[in-house]
């Protein structure tokens, strides 16, 4: 609806003119102005798009008004008076009117000025809602830098797009995850969906991360909406058109809480990637940020690792990284040894579903063969797709090493996963660094335990950063290896 703010000292001249707007005109409302204080009070609280001004008015005349308006905001204006004179019509046109209407009006001539009124209003609508667009865009790229107080709100942004003080912003990110993204059909779906409930006055904005499947996306409302009432009006159904279309996919969104300010909706969007980093964790629904925090809580750390890790293969095969996703794969069953059989299911469920590799369930759930099994076929795209990224088995292996090594991990486990026997791999490891598995090992925790120690660590705390859960046996083996006790390292 847009509103016409009508300014005129004479009651009668504003109830003939509004007569005559309500008889050519739907979908419009008034708010009325007896001065031109009044009038800049209206526009500076962003309550009217358009303007007819009288330009003889007590206190302050029309054109001094809107010459007091002129940086507040763009919004169309005419003037509408009884002095046809060409001094008024002159300045009237250096101020930015649009048009010029002699009293008493003439009603075509009031329907032909206010309509090229309201396509002007509709015009400069576009162009800002573009720019908010691109404000936004730039917030989640980390591009610009805030320029918000929470006290600010939206006040440094256009304002004809209506955000007053009752608006509200709801952040929120929908994930659509499977074998491939759909891109532009899936932003016309939710902007389809999400304009039943409002509409183009109040824009959703979307930025699609097309590579992890996600759609940042802001809704925005005129009269403040509880979170329960957009959980139900516009997100369930959001999904369940999703759901529809989109059968084969896994599908989840999260909303944030309501706000008034850019940079506080920015800051929930990057909370919900942070939870939707343990997705296959998290139900196919509708969730507010607080309430899937909640449902993360209950997993251990090694769980939820194995979830992160998950979804970091998916990341590493959908960018075609062949090199990150070989590492990430060996890294992610590795941390599955460590989670109960049902999780592990349920984890794998999830990467089989996604990347359409068969998980091979047995009667009696996930057999060590089926895993292993699974493991060599997603391993088989580096085979296929990488060999152009390869390495020399050897290094890939020190390199995983390396980087597990303050973990409790052996050298069959590390066999297995490289496909070779335990017995070849302890020979080989030998032969490549001149000493045993256990001794590379030990020494790469002592060497980070020294540096632990510099930074101020108590012998207790590095040890247990290392993997040494015994303090007395880690003192023995830092002495045996660096040749002085660990607490001369406080001393030094």
């Amino acid at each position: 609806m847009i509103r016409i703010g009508v300014a005129d000292d004479e009651q009668l001249a504003r109830y003939n003119l509004i007569y005559i707007l309500k008889e050519n005109f739907t979908d419009i409302s008034f708010i009325e102005s007896e001065n031109g204080q009044q009038l800049i009070q209206l526009i500076q609280n962003g309550l009217i798009d358009i303007a007819l001004v009288d330009i003889r008015m007590p206190k302050l005349d029309g054109l001094e008004a809107m010459e007091r308006c002129k940086d507040l905001r763009p919004i169309p204006w005419a003037i509408v008076s009884s002095y046809a004179e060409f001094p008024y019509a002159k300045r009237a046109l250096t101020l930015g009117a649009l048009g010029y209407i002699l009293k008493p009006p003439d009603p075509l001539e009031v329907k032909n000025i206010t309509a090229m009124l309201i396509n002007k209003w509709r015009e400069i609508k576009k162009i800002e809602i573009k720019q908010l667009e691109s404000f936004w865009i730039r917030l989640l790229q980390n591009h610009e830098k805030p320029i918000h107080s929470e006290n600010q709100g939206l006040d440094h942004l256009p304002s004809i797009i209506r955000y007053t003080k009752k608006s509200q912003l709801y952040p929120l990110v929908i994930s659509l995850q499977g074998p491939s993204i759909p891109q532009d059909s899936v932003i016309q779906t939710i902007k389809n969906n999400y304009l039943c409930y409002n509409n183009d006055e109040f824009p959703l904005f979307i930025y699609p991360d097309w590579e992890n499947g996600l759609y940042e996306s802001l809704c925005s409302f005129s009269e403040p909406v509880s979170l329960s009432v957009f959980k139900e009006s516009v997100l369930t159904h959001l999904i369940a058109r999703l759901q529809h279309d989109y059968q084969t996919y896994i599908i989840k969104i999260i909303t944030g809480l309501p706000c008034f300010n850019f940079e506080i909706a920015r800051e929930q969007i990057f909370k919900i990637k942070d939870v939707l980093k343990y997705e296959p964790l998290l139900p196919n629904s509708c969730l507010d940020l607080e309430t899937s925090t909640e449902l993360l809580l209950p997993f251990t750390a090694q769980e939820l690792e194995a979830s992160k890790k998950i979804v970091s293969v998916i990341q590493s095969w959908r960018k075609k990284d062949w090199l990150a996703y070989k590492s990430h794969i060996l890294d992610l069953f590795i941390t599955l040894e460590k989670v109960e059989p049902q999780l592990q299911i349920k984890l794998l469920h999830y990467l089989e579903r996604i990347m359409v590799i068969s998980l091979g369930l047995s009667a009696q759930g996930l057999s060590d063969k089926a895993i292993h099994t699974f493991k060599e076929n997603l391993l088989s795209m580096v085979r296929y797709n990488g060999n152009s990224q390869r390495e020399e088995p050897f290094t890939e292996i020190i390199r995983f090493i390396d980087s597990h090594s303050m973990e409790s991990i052996s050298i069959t486990q590390v066999a297995s996963l490289f496909g070779f026997s335990p017995n070849y791999l302890s020979t080989l490891f030998h032969q490549k660094t001149g000493e045993t598995f256990t001794s590379y090992i030990t020494k790469r925790r002592i060497q980070e335990a020294r540096n632990l120690l510099r930074s101020g660590l108590s012998v207790k705390e590095a040890a247990w950063a290392v993997g040494y859960a015994d303090e007395q046996h880690f003192s023995k083996l830092y002495k045996k290896i660096m040749g002085y006790p660990p607490v001369f390292e406080k001393k030094s």
